[in-house]
């Protein structure tokens, strides 16, 4: 995820979008570590039935009807023949009196269940293979995805497997990832799309000199609690200088959802589209298509 710059004294449309996006990474930060932090006492039956709900619930909602019409275009073109998806988090944790990091994680998996059942309209007699990396996933949610024809793939440090599965007829989701995925993927291939929940292309492109953001080295968190710096290209040149001209950008529409409010208590219980102001596709979904 890019680094966001600090509030300022008046706001543009761009700047409020800014603090949002703000807002939402430090969400979704305390929810990663959450989720890291929190064993897994459920039952696999368990885990299977919430998922099932889940995708029922997901599948009738507003935002998967506008998800599923969003997707349908690059389905039809048939550019990519396959998913490969990072930082979906756990199928299943244990609520601790909020259950909105369950239904996140469980609505972003769905959410790849629909791409698939559209791109397999367009695509009949072929399957649409989806890929999982997370360090996050144990043996439970091996079982629960492969029942789901999902393959969860080795996303421990030295293992990361989602890599290897990237080529032009991929695409890329990124769910609020905590490293720079946009950055790996342009060293790998150049694949057939790209999804973020959210993202500053500027940060992709651009070259500030003078730029206190600029990435330099980025942390990874190891699953025993270690860490690990990776070198950045803040000092030298921008992440990605051609992708505005090697991809188109679409936005999803995630205005009007049944989503909350930003000043929700944490109890607050998250319906199917959302959890405290945000989308649990994320706060401005983007998706880029190869040219």
């Amino acid at each position: 995820m890019p680094f966001l710059e600090p509030p300022r004294a008046s706001f543009t449309e761009d700047d409020k979008k800014l603090r949002r996006l703000e807002i939402w990474a430090r969400k979704e930060l305390i929810d990663l570590e959450y989720c890291h932090s929190t064993p897994l006492e459920l039952q696999i039956n368990e885990v299977k039935k919430g998922f099932q709900e889940t995708i029922a619930k997901f599948e009738e909602s507003e935002l998967c009807r506008r998800f599923e019409s969003f997707f349908e275009k690059l389905c039809r073109d048939g550019k990519f023949d396959k998913i490969v998806a990072f930082g979906t988090g756990p199928i299943a944790v244990i609520d601790a009196g909020n259950a909105s990091f369950r239904v996140r994680n469980q609505v972003q998996h769905a959410s790849m269940l629909t791409i698939r059942r559209v791109w397999e309209r367009y695509n009949p007699g072929k399957r649409l293979s989806i890929y999982l990396q997370d360090p996050a996933y144990n043996k439970n949610y091996v079982e629960v995805a492969y029942e789901h024809n999902m393959r969860i793939l080795d996303g421990d440090f030295g293992h990361q497997m989602g890599w290897l599965k990237i080529d032009k007829s991929t695409l890329v989701m990124s769910f609020a990832c905590t490293f720079p995925v946009q950055r790996l993927v342009s060293e790998i291939a150049r694949p057939a799309a790209l999804y973020f929940t959210g993202v500053i292309v500027n940060d992709f492109i651009e070259f500030q000199e003078n730029n206190e953001d600029r990435v330099f080295s980025s942390t990874l968190a190891l699953p025993d609690g270690g860490v690990v710096d990776i070198p950045g290209l803040g000092a030298t040149q921008p992440v990605w200088p051609s992708f505005d001209t090697e991809y188109s950008e679409k936005s999803l529409n995630v205005e009007g959802l049944s989503v909350g409010h930003q000043d929700d208590p944490l109890p607050t219980k998250p319906t199917f589209e959302g959890y405290m102001g945000f989308s649990h596709l994320g706060p401005y979904p983007k998706l880029y298509i190869r040219k």
